[in-house]
C-alpha cells in the first residue's frame, strides 16, 4: 500500500494503534515474538519513509534484537540494511557500513533453500556497495556491486540500488553504460515499481541527461528531455509519500534548472528562478529530516548557481560549507567533497 499508493503517512497511523498511546517507543500489543519484532521493524520502516531517521535507528535497532533473539537471520538482516540506510541518510557513513557490514553477515546465515535469500543478497550486497561508493572506496564498491548482479536475471543492476550503481558508474567515467542501464532501470520501474522507485530511477535518468548536457554543447531539445525526466520525478515524488525520494527529486531538479540556465542564456532569470524554488524546498526539507548528505550536494548546487552569477564570494562560501559537512569526523562523504573542490579550482 505505501509504495504502491504513496500512503506511507497512513501506513504510519495504522501502525500507531498496536502501540500503548500510540507510542513506538513501547511494546507492541502482541504476544508472538516474531509479530512483535516485525511491527517495531515496521515502524521503523514508516519513520524512515515519512522523513525522521533519527527515530527510526532506535527502532530498529529494537527490531534488529527481538530478530537475534528468535534467530531470525532474515529479519536481522533487513533491520541492519535498513538501519545502514537511515545512518547514510543522516550522512553517518561509518555507522551506515558497519550495519551493512553486519546485514550481509545475517543473511549469509540464512539458509541456502531460503525462498528469500537471493533478494537478501543483492540487496545486502547493493547496500555494502552504494555506502563504499559514498565514500569513494571503488574497489569495494565495484566488487559488491558485481556481486549484486550476478543474482538478478538482468545484466544490470535493478530498482534503487540500480540508481545508486548507474550514478556511480557515472562518477567513473563509464558513462554509456550508466546512462543505459539507468534508461533500462527506469522503465522497469515505471513499469513494475513504486512510486519512490519511479521517483528515484526518473531523477537518475535526469542527471544522466545532465551530465550528457555537460559533456558536449547541448542541443535544446536535450535540454528539454533532462528537464522533464527531474519534472517529472517530483512531479511522482509528491504523490509518493517517500520523504527522502522527493527531496532528492528536488535537488536534482534544481541542478537540471542550473544546467538550463547555463546554455540557455536568453531564458537565464527564469532558469535560476526556477532553480532556487527547487534547491529551497530541498533545502528545507533535507534541514528538517537531517539528511546532511543531500544538504552536502545542495551547497555544491548553490556554488554552481554562483558561479553562473559571477559571485566568487558566494562560490567560496559554499563548497567549503560542503567540504566541512563531507569532512565530518562520522560522515566522509566523497561525492560533494569532489564536486566542491573541482568548482574550487
Amino acid at each position: 500500500m505505501a509504495s504502491k499508493l504513496g500512503a506511507v503517512e497512513t501506513n504510519l497511523e495504522l501502525l500507531r494503534t498496536f502501540f500503548p498511546d500510540g507510542d513506538f517507543g513501547g511494546e507492541p500489543m502482541v504476544t508472538d515474538q516474531g509479530d512483535k519484532g516485525y511491527l517495531i521493524g515496521a515502524a521503523a520502516l514508516s519513520l524512515l519513509n515519512t522523513g525522521r531517521p533519527d527515530l527510526a535507528i532506535a527502532s530498529f535497532q529494537r527490531s534488529r534484537s527481538v530478530s537475534l533473539a528468535q534467530p531470525d537471520w532474515a529479519g536481522a538482516s533487513a533491520d541492519c540494511q535498513n538501519l545502514g540506510e537511515s545512518h547514510m541518510l543522516r550522512g553517518a557513513l561509518a555507522r551506515a557500513a558497519e550495519a551493512a557490514s553486519n546485514a550481509l553477515d545475517y543473511m549469509s546465515k540464512m539458509p541456502d533453500e531460503h525462498q528469500v535469500k537471493n533478494v537478501y543478497t543483492v540487496f545486502s550486497h547493493g547496500s555494502v556497495a552504494t555506502i563504499a561508493a559514498l565514500c569513494a572506496d571503488n574497489e569495494a564498491a565495484s566488487d559488491h556491486f558485481a556481486v549484486a548482479i550476478k543474482f538478478v536475471p538482468l545484466d544490470w543492476l535493478p530498482s534503487l540500488w540500480g540508481c545508486w550503481h548507474c550514478t556511480w558508474l557515472a562518477r567513473r567515467g563509464q558513462f554509456d553504460q550508466a546512462r543505459a542501464g539507468a534508461q533500462k532501470n527506469a522503465a522497469l520501474c515505471q513499469e513494475k515499481g513504486g512510486l519512490h522507485e519511479q521517483t528515484f530511477s526518473l531523477a537518475t535518468q535526469g542527471l544522466m541527461e545532465r551530465l550528457a548536457c555537460a559533456a558536449a554543447d547541448p542541443h535544446p531539445a536535450g535540454l528539454e528531455v533532462m528537464a522533464d525526466y527531474a519534472r517529472r520525478a517530483v512531479d511522482i515524488g509528491r504523490r509518493s509519500g517517500y520523504h527522502f525520494y522527493l527531496t532528492y527529486a528536488l535537488l536534482e531538479a534544481g541542478r537540471c534548472a542550473v544546467t538550463r540556465a547555463r546554455y540557455d542564456p536568453p531564458n537565464r532569470p527564469a532558469h535560476v528562478a526556477e532553480a532556487t524554488r527547487y534547491l529551497n524546498e530541498a533545502q528545507q526539507r533535507a534541514a528538517d529530516a537531517g539528511y546532511r548528505l543531500i544538504l552536502a550536494d545542495l551547497h555544491v548546487a548553490r556554488a554552481d548557481l554562483a558561479k553562473l552569477a559571477g559571485d566568487d564570494e558566494a562560490l567560496r562560501g559554499h563548497c567549503r560549507e560542503a567540504i566541512a559537512i563531507c569532512d565530518a569526523p562520522d560522515c566522509g562523504y566523497a561525492w560533494a567533497k569532489q564536486d566542491a573542490e573541482a568548482l574550487l579550482t
